[in-house]
């Protein structure tokens, strides 16, 4: 199961403000 570029938006919108 590839990471569809619908999944990999929210995966790279996590939280990075530390």
């Amino acid at each position: 199961i590839a990471p569809t570029a619908s999944n990999v938006v929210p995966r790279n919108a996590q939280p990075q403000s530390t």
